[in-house]
């Protein structure tokens, strides 16, 4: 609220609408709660999710209108790109999946009233709008294996087809043709890593979004720069550097273990000289 109206004031103050900027004396406040820490998966308990979804039938309730096989490619493609589930709801078969990318321009939204839309932009797509800039971003299929991604893609995409109410080409999407639930979803995948005893230890339980926080982890842990991953997964370095401060600050230490060990390998002289005189 204070950057719209700080904007406000000094576009007026240019457009010589008013003398002075009001807010000019006013200090920005600063939020008292606490930045939200992103809970991803560790590597073991991914493989493992993985294995689960890919050998176990995900689907019991009969009157369930989501199919065992469009859930289990949700939750793969949404660990191997760090989509959202919303962005991976919006994507349209026909203009949203190029040869080598996903093209990510739309995201699934709320109405006031509750209704699920496809909204004009994404999150991040509205910010680079205002900023005069592409207000859409790719996501690569090679990230982690592309020949994965592509046998994902083939299988989905043959079950978009062929269900009769998929009248706007969606990739994902109920078997009535309606939108997916963002809640719903996080419901199932909640039952999933309960069943499949992964972090049972969390009150509430897993949620979908972990997802996302578990492909920020790996890509931190690869060694990846944060503009690459802000690239690719739509948040800007500054929230990154917020929410994985925790990973971030374990990713650093490993490194400088690395400079740590070259130093002594390389044997350099005041290294040497120092442990000299500590011994």
């Amino acid at each position: 609220m204070y950057d719209e109206f700080n904007g406000v004031c000094r576009k007026a103050l240019y457009d010589k609408i008013i003398s002075d900027n009001p807010m000019s004396s006013v200090k920005k406040p600063i939020s008292e709660q606490s930045p939200k820490v992103a809970v991803p998966f560790t590597l073991e308990e991914e493989k493992h999710l993985i294995e689960f979804v890919t050998t176990n039938n995900l689907i019991f309730d009969p009157k369930c209108t989501i199919d065992s096989i469009t859930l289990k490619n949700i939750i793969l493609i949404a660990l191997l790109t760090g989509m959202r589930i919303g962005e991976i709801g919006a994507l349209n078969y026909i203009t949203d999946i190029e040869e080598d990318f996903f093209k990510v321009s739309k995201t699934l939204t709320k109405t006031k009233s509750g209704k699920i839309v496809i909204g004009e932009t994404t999150k991040t797509g509205r910010v680079n709008r205002k900023n005069h800039k592409l207000d859409f971003r790719q996501v690569p299929f090679n990230v982690i294996d592309k020949k994965i991604l592509l046998s994902i893609l083939d299988e989905q995409i043959k079950i978009a087809k062929s269900n009769p109410n998929n009248k706007e080409h969606l990739l994902f999407c109920k078997l009535d043709g309606t939108y997916i639930n963002h809640s719903k979803i996080t419901g199932l995948f909640k039952r999933i890593c309960r069943e499949a005893k992964i972090k049972l230890d969390l009150p509430n339980g897993c949620h979908i979004h972990m997802t996302k926080h578990t492909f920020v982890t790996r890509c931190i842990e690869a060694g990846i720069k944060l503009l690459t991953i802000s690239n690719i997964v739509g948040t800007s370095i500054r929230v990154l550097e917020k929410t994985y401060a925790h990973i971030l600050l374990e990713f650093r230490n490993k490194e400088l273990e690395v400079l740590n060990n070259y130093y002594k390998n390389n044997q350099l002289t005041f290294v040497s000289e120092l442990s000299e005189n500590i011994s």
